[in-house]
């Protein structure tokens, strides 16, 4: 009907937007316009942890090893899993092909604006790419994000949307990023989230099982 066709068209336009966004942010952080915001925030999360218990920062390293290649890989399965077990065999297949086009797209993306890591502080977490956008912030929120959207449990989106925040923030707190590359990496897999989950709901509409 045509609020179906409306949420399809708000969902893929929404997330053209934040993928152009996510490049626009990218552009302003090498041109120094971040700078201020970068510094105060990275300075806030990072000092923090001379005040944290050392079961703090281990929690913290925890959270962002979720976000690391083959907890998404495994996390990812498990998505597959339930798509397919719930017979949502196109779903499925957006959801695979989206994931792989979002971090070809982020590590594309990474390698081009070649933004260099943060060298202010001890970083806790080893690291050996370029910083923008956050890998791990985009990862994530492309999978957790697409895949509670496909999934279409309150209680799994709530639980996707907070984990994608809490890895990306994770990410400043040891070190090893600039908030501007979290916050990229969130509207980049985000962006490409929106844009698999109009794409699922237009070929999956009518002809497999709940979304």
């Amino acid at each position: 009907g045509g609020g179906e066709t409306r949420t399809v068209k708000r969902s893929f336009w929404s997330g053209i937007l934040l993928v152009v966004a996510s490049l626009c942010l990218g552009a302003a952080a090498m041109a120094g316009v971040l700078k201020g915001f970068d510094r105060s925030v990275f300075d806030a999360l990072v000092m923090s942890r001379a005040y944290s218990p050392d079961a703090a920062i281990a929690v913290t390293q925890f959270i962002t090893r979720i976000g690391d290649p083959g907890w998404r890989a495994g996390i990812m399965l498990l998505i597959l899993f339930l798509l397919i077990y719930r017979r949502c065999w196109r779903s499925a297949t957006v959801f695979v092909v989206t994931v792989g086009v979002s971090i070809t797209g982020h590590s594309i993306v990474k390698e081009a604006f070649a933004r260099a890591r943060p060298a202010l502080a001890t970083r806790l977490d080893s690291v050996d790419t370029y910083s923008y956008p956050s890998g791990h912030a985009a990862g994530a929120a492309v999978i957790l994000l697409l895949g509670t959207l496909l999934l279409g449990t309150r209680k799994a989106i709530s639980a996707g949307v907070l984990l994608t925040l809490a890895i990306g923030l994770s990410r400043i707190a040891l070190g090893v990023h600039w908030p501007s590359d979290v916050v990229g990496g969130w509207m980049f897999g985000g962006g490409t989230a929106l844009i698999g989950y109009a794409i699922a709901r237009r070929v999956g509409r009518g002809k497999e099982g709940k979304i």
